[in-house]
């Protein structure tokens, strides 16, 4: 049985009703905020990918002081304005504990020196050149010793987690854990531009917003086509809304985990379908199908 999934897709899509309704299991525990620290720039899979690709002391240095200041600051709240004031420390059992083990895990000594680009003297922290293995394996065991934790506090024993746009790092995620699953919801894709083109961090421009969506589409189907078909399902929100039982209990067989009745309480008759049809003008929605066309199937 995997102990982790993670949840993605363009965005309004349903993750966020996905993992509500997998939290409803029994044996499922997942928290009310994204906790980013995998995926965001400067976090676990950032590091990872500069590590394997573009090491060099100057460069490595700055990497993991970079990611050493991101994971701290997620528990110390000391950018409160961009991640919403989450403490993780609070949330994730001895979370600054394990970020701190990590960077001494990762580092192999500290000198005090001078790199052309930093201002003044300072402390350098100096990785030898890890292979890719050593990596996934430091790496994904700091992953999974915070999920473990938690989830032996919370006496559940799968992780869900619902960062909109796992579905781009599905590749890398697997590489550190293996044993996680991934699902990927889809929706109707003028529903979902329409959607977008409302929120603060996708293009309000319509045309805009159906090009943002095409690249995250097309960017997913050429990873998926190198992940193992059994570490990823495709779920569409409407087949979900229209034949919940059904598409819960594949979820869950995909999963490992037993259905039960209960996730069926969740409310989904908000979903705002066919909402483009208002939404979109005859020129948007000419414009839309001529970019959203070009679109490989799943």
């Amino acid at each position: 049985m995997a102990n982790i999934v993670f949840i993605g897709g363009t965005g309004r899509c349903g993750t966020n009703i996905m993992k509500d309704i997998l939290t409803l299991h029994s044996k499922v525990a997942s928290h009310p905020f994204e906790y980013r620290f995998i995926i965001d720039p400067d976090g676990i899979i950032d590091f990872y990918t500069t590590a394997i690709h573009c090491w060099s002391p100057y460069i490595i240095n700055k990497k993991i002081h970079r990611l050493e200041n991101f994971l701290m600051n997620l528990t110390r709240n000391k950018i409160k304005q961009i991640y919403m004031g989450w403490e993780l420390e609070k949330h994730l059992p001895n979370y600054e504990k394990k970020c701190e083990e990590l960077i001494n895990r990762l580092i192999d000594f500290k000198y005090s020196g001078f790199f052309y680009g930093l201002k003044e003297k300072s402390e350098i922290y100096f990785m030898n050149y890890k292979s890719q293995l050593e990596l996934k394996v430091i790496l994904g065991d700091f992953i999974r010793n915070i999920i473990n934790e938690y989830l032996q506090t919370v006496d559940k024993k799968i992780y869900v987690e619902d960062n909109t746009h796992n579905i781009l790092f599905s590749q890398k995620i697997l590489e550190l854990l293996p044993e996680a699953k991934i699902i990927c919801m889809t929706r109707s894709p003028k529903d979902v531009i329409s959607s977008l083109s409302k929120t603060r961090w996708a293009p309000n421009d319509k045309i805009k917003a159906a090009l943002w969506f095409k690249s995250i589409m097309e960017r997913w189907n050429e990873i998926k086509n190198t992940l193992p078909s059994e570490s990823y399902l495709i779920i569409d929100l409407y087949e979900l809304i229209d034949d919940t039982k059904r598409v819960l209990k594949e979820i869950c067989d995909f999963i490992e985990i037993k259905y039960e009745d209960k996730m069926l309480t969740m409310d989904l008759s908000k979903s705002n379908r066919d909402r483009w049809i208002k939404d979109l003008s005859p020129y948007e929605i000419l414009e839309i199908e001529k970019i959203i066309n070009n679109i490989k199937p799943d």
